[in-house]
């Protein structure tokens, strides 16, 4: 009986080393995942901030562009009628475009 006795002791002495090796691993393990989830929720968190603000930056060039698109489209056609009566002006006739180098 003392045989079995000190059989069931060294098994329970086994079980709790066991034991405590395991909570040696788990518990740090445990409190660096939740570190980890805590910081990828501020990064996703920050992550969408950025992209809201950016689509609401897009959005205001949007509308800005398109309520200034007819005075570009206007101001981009007397340009090139500008660039025309110049050519003409110099002597070079209209679709004979030529590179001219200012060095």
């Amino acid at each position: 009986v003392s045989e079995l006795n000190k059989e069931l002791q060294y098994a329970e002495q086994k079980q709790a080393a066991e034991k405590n090796r395991i909570k040696i691993i788990l518990y740090p393990s445990l409190i660096a995942f939740v570190i980890l989830a805590v910081y990828a929720f501020f990064l996703i968190q920050s992550l969408t901030t950025d992209v809201n603000a950016m689509s609401r930056s897009l959005l205001n060039m949007t509308e800005s562009v398109s309520k200034n698109m007819d005075t570009l489209s206007s101001t981009t056609i007397e340009i090139n009628q500008s660039m025309d009566e110049m050519l003409v002006n110099i002597g070079c006739p209209q679709g004979e475009y030529q590179t001219i180098w200012i060095i």
